[in-house]
């Protein structure tokens, strides 16, 4: 199944809009294209004194990896929008894409 991306700044407005009327939280829902053993979405506190719950895409692997990819997305954008080149890492590399504030879950 093709997933679309909003291609102007009227289908990004509406996409935003969208997701808040019903309360969706991904732009594109990731479980829906993934298994839980390519992509998972977890959820943590934000540091520094921040009263804020960050949400983000990881590549769940069994091992430590020698590399860590950390994605922090620009604004508009979701971490849904790197699932694909999440899901063809090799094994041997592991990515965290994270939501800004007020994207996704976040």
């Amino acid at each position: 199944m093709e997933r679309k991306h909003p291609s102007s700044l009227l289908e990004l407005g509406w996409a935003c809009f969208e997701a808040a009327a019903f309360g969706r939280t991904e732009h594109a829902r990731t479980i829906e294209y993934y298994p839980e053993t390519a992509l998972r979405r977890i959820g943590f506190q934000a540091g520094g004194g921040y009263d804020w719950r960050l949400s983000a895409l990881e590549t769940p692997r069994e091992t430590i990896t020698p590399w860590k990819i950390v994605v922090i997305t620009g604004a508009p954008s979701w971490a849904a929008y790197w699932a694909p080149a999440m899901a063809a890492l090799p094994e041997n590399r592991s990515m965290v894409v994270v939501d800004r504030p007020g994207y996704a879950a976040s």
